[in-house]
């Protein structure tokens, strides 16, 4: 499966433990899970019932689709919340870990945000690029 490359690179080098990882040692690792399965485990009689020894699949996640899934997640729960959604039942329906914070703080951010915008908004006169408007002469 595997030869010699004189042009290593990182996806190279991610494609060998791959094929490493799915047709050397799972493999391996399947027919040790096997021999304890049926083999060592019966040795303990009732207290072995309902157990069983398994392993962790040692072959690579795709770290991109991995990270394109969890930025979708993320935007999709931005988008839920701004629209009214409670923020702990939209992390709970997209698999997203909780998250702690003071929920009083970024409300109180928020108003102070609101004002600010209210404020700045009625101190402007209109114009262009923030000048005065140019009172234009009336034709006589």
């Amino acid at each position: 499966m595997l030869g010699m490359s004189d042009d290593i690179n990182r996806a190279n080098a991610e494609a060998a433990e791959d094929v490493y990882a799915r047709w050397v040692l799972k493999p391996h690792l399947d027919r040790i899970r096997s021999a304890l399965n049926e083999q060592f485990l019966p040795l303990f009689g009732s207290s072995g019932e309902g157990m069983e020894f398994d392993f962790d699949d040692p072959s690579l996640e795709d770290s991109e689709a991995t990270n394109s899934t969890l930025t979708a997640k993320t935007n999709a729960a931005k988008t839920l919340v701004d629209a009214g959604g409670k923020f702990e039942a939209v992390l709970e329906a997209l698999g997203l870990p909780k998250i702690e914070f003071d929920q009083a703080k970024v409300d109180a951010e928020a108003e102070a945000n609101k004002a600010k915008a209210a404020a700045l908004g009625a101190s402007k006169e209109p114009g262009q690029n923030g000048q005065k408007p140019v009172k234009e002469e009336a034709a006589a």
